[in-house]
């Protein structure tokens, strides 16, 4: 079984994301069947930080979106396109425009 966050969109234009492209190379091993793996993905668990702020703390959701963005893990785009889903972009503009 494999898992995805919620509302997580796939696109399979031209230009491949890296979700794709995992996504594929998992897939070359004959389907969806074998072991069990799981993706994660970095922007859609800093926008989950913010969201579930007052069970992880501010300061934990602040040092992810940090660490995320000083590591290129995710982009800005994909940072603000899993905060709209949990909608939680008011919260964390200004923390986005302070980071960038």
């Amino acid at each position: 079984m494999y898992s995805l966050g919620v509302g997580t969109e796939l696109s399979l234009g031209s230009d491949e994301s890296d979700l794709v492209r995992v996504i594929r190379e998992l897939s070359n091993d004959g389907g969806w069947t074998g072991s069990i793996r799981t993706l994660t993905i970095p922007a859609k668990t800093v926008a989950d930080c913010f969201k579930y702020r007052s069970q992880v703390g501010l300061d934990v959701a602040i040092e992810a979106l940090r660490d995320c963005l000083r590591s290129r893990r995710a982009t800005v785009d994909d940072i603000w396109h899993f905060a709209a889903i949990d909608r939680v972009q008011n919260v964390m503009r200004p923390y986005i425009e302070a980071t960038v």
